[in-house]
């Protein structure tokens, strides 16, 4: 009996030892396993962020947004943002798009008659006494660029182009001639600073991270949202994009500001558009689609055209249903191979008859013109005019008006 009590305790002597030598095996190699695991992650990681793929991958979508939202930038006439903008829907094949009225009729009281600090008084119609000569202004006599003095021709109105305090600042390297909105006092903010928050939410949005978890097999976490800052120089737009993210199995990694770079004139092109509408309000014989390159910030590869009455699908109220579609080319900036286009609306404007002696009433021929020469019926749409003579019943000239295409008409009661 005490040799076989002595055999059991052996025995279990023996077990306990081997459940020992088992259990600290499997520890060892369970330990060794979960370090070898980490180990693999952690490289994985540090592989994935020295090849740039994270990077690469960020750069493609903010390609695809910058492209996106330059693109509508220029469709829209530098607004991406409407509010208090007036805008229309322009019909486009089988849709329509939104887009801003660069040139309004002339819609504003205030004024002398002179050149007020804003703009001229809106015309008064029938006959107001103006005559061309005096409503049309002599860039030569102006201030260059003077900031918001429209013409008796139309009201133009485009928002601000460069933030006062972004990367555009007064003066930076690129300063903007335009930070503030036309006409002065309209809300909101400028395109360059509505570009960078459309570019960050825009990176946010298409930057998949779970897709490219998955893709890498390393987790990837945002660790904040991304920051876009812009800036418009003037041969291309320059878009830095910083992104803090963390990859799982590594310490938390911010990633470098990835910078980017397009061949896009954003700057000169607005601005340009913008100078261009003031001229076309200041000047009844001023022709957008041929005397563009007059206009001093004109740059080589500039090509402006005119689309007269275009369609519509819906207008503000109180505002004309026609229209025409300004469209500055600028055959030195393109996204995705096509050529950069910056356009805007031009609202169907009453043509303009100046003060005729009962004398001349007769010789006014039809381009508007008298005998020696001085214009006295102009359109500011650059449309076809013709005139009506309304007589009494001795033949005397009792009304001379002017008639433009769509029936609108500026007149004259002897």
């Amino acid at each position: 009996m005490r040799g076989e009590r002595a055999q059991v305790t052996l025995f279990f002597a023996i077990g306990i030892v081997v459940l020992l030598a088992v259990g600290t095996i499997t520890y060892l190699l369970v330990s060794r396993t979960s370090a070898a695991d980490a180990s693999a992650q952690q490289r994985g990681a540090r592989e994935a962020a020295d090849a740039g793929v994270l990077s690469a991958y960020l750069a493609s979508c903010v390609d695809t947004v910058v492209d996106r939202q330059l693109r509508a930038l220029g469709e829209s006439g530098g607004l991406l943002d409407f509010e208090g903008y007036p805008s229309a829907m322009l019909s486009v094949g089988n849709g329509s798009r939104e887009i801003g009225y660069g040139i309004t009729r002339n819609r504003d009281a205030a004024g002398t008659g002179a050149i007020g600090p804003y703009a001229y008084p809106a015309p008064r119609y029938p006959d107001n006494g103006v005559a061309i000569e005096n409503a049309t202004l002599d860039p030569a006599t102006l201030r260059p660029f003077a900031p918001f003095q429209d013409g008796y021709f139309g009201d133009v109105t485009f928002p601000a182009v460069c933030g006062k305090s972004g990367m555009n600042r007064p003066g930076s390297a690129f300063t903007c001639r335009y930070y503030e909105a036309n006409p002065p006092g309209t809300p909101g903010r400028s395109a360059q600073e509505l570009l960078e928050e459309r570019i960050a939410q825009g990176v946010r949005g298409c930057a998949d991270l779970r897709a490219f978890t998955d893709a890498i097999g390393q987790q990837v976490e945002r660790v904040d949202d991304p920051v876009a800052n812009v800036t418009f120089t003037f041969d291309n737009v320059l878009v830095s994009l910083t992104y803090p993210v963390q990859l799982r199995g590594a310490q938390a990694t911010t990633l470098e500001t990835l910078r980017r770079d397009y061949k896009v004139r954003y700057l000169p092109v607005a601005q340009f558009a913008i100078d261009l509408a003031r001229e076309e309000s200041r000047n009844v014989t001023f022709d957008i689609s041929r005397d563009f390159a007059q206009v001093p910030s004109y740059r080589e590869g500039f090509v402006v055209r005119k689309s007269g009455n275009v369609s519509l699908a819906s207008v503000p109220a109180g505002f004309s249903g026609a229209a025409s579609l300004v469209t500055i080319l600028d055959q030195h900036s393109q996204i995705e191979g096509e050529t950069y286009a910056f356009s805007f609306l031009v609202e169907h404007r009453l043509p303009m008859l100046s003060p005729v002696p009962l004398a001349e009433a007769e010789d006014v021929d039809a381009t508007g013109h008298l005998p020696d020469g001085t214009l006295v019926a102009a359109d500011p749409d650059e449309g076809v005019l013709s005139f009506a003579r309304t007589r009494d019943g001795t033949g005397r000239i009792t009304r001379l008006a002017v008639r433009d295409e769509d029936g609108d008409q500026d007149w004259q009661d002897y």
